[in-house]
C-alpha cells in the first residue's frame, strides 16, 4: 500500500492502513508512544527520543487506561500537555472500550485482506522464522 510518509514507523503505517486513525495524527503518535513505552521502557510513560545530550524530545505522555464508554476517541489528551518533567505529569487517557474496538478493527481489516489475497507482507522467510516463530531450545549436548 502507498504510504504518505515512507519514514513512518511500522506501527504508524499499520494504524494508518488498517484503522481509521491517520498516521500523522496526534492520536497515532500517542499510540506509537504507548507502544514504545511498553516495549522499550516496560512502563506506560514516554518522553520520546533523546537528543545527543540525553534530553527528552517528546512527545510526552503518561498513560492511564480508563473506561469511558463507546463514545469519544481512543486517546483523550490532557488540557495542558505534559512538559516531560517527572512529578507533575498529567495523564493521557486511553479509553479502554475504544482501544479494544481499535484492536478489533485492525485485526478484522488485516484478516479481510489476507482472506481476499490482498495482504502483501514484506518480510523474508528467514526474518519471519528468526523473529516471530517460537521454537524450543535445543537439548543440551552430551558431555564428552
Amino acid at each position: 500500500m502507498h504510504t504518505e510518509n515512507p519514514a513512518w514507523s511500522g506501527i504508524k503505517k499499520a494504524l494508518h492502513h488498517f484503522s481509521h486513525i491517520p498516521g500523522d495524527s496526534d492520536e497515532c503518535k500517542a499510540l506509537y508512544g504507548l507502544r514504545n513505552a511498553l516495549v522499550h521502557n516496560g512502563s506506560i510513560a514516554t518522553r520520546g527520543r533523546l537528543d545527543s545530550a540525553g534530553n527528552a524530545q517528546g512527545p510526552f505522555h503518561r498513560f492511564s487506561f480508563e473506561t469511558r464508554g463507546a463514545g469519544g476517541s481512543v486517546v483523550e489528551f490532557p488540557p495542558t500537555p505534559w512538559d516531560g518533567a517527572w512529578g507533575k505529569a498529567p495523564y493521557t487517557v486511553l479509553n479502554k472500550d475504544r482501544f479494544y474496538d481499535l484492536v478489533e478493527e485492525v485485526v478484522r481489516n488485516v484478516k479481510g485482506l489476507f482472506i481476499n489475497g490482498g495482504l502483501q507482507v514484506r518480510i523474508t522467510s528467514d526474518e519471519l522464522v528468526d523473529s516471530f516463530i517460537m521454537t524450543l531450545p535445543h537439548p543440551p549436548k552430551p558431555r564428552t
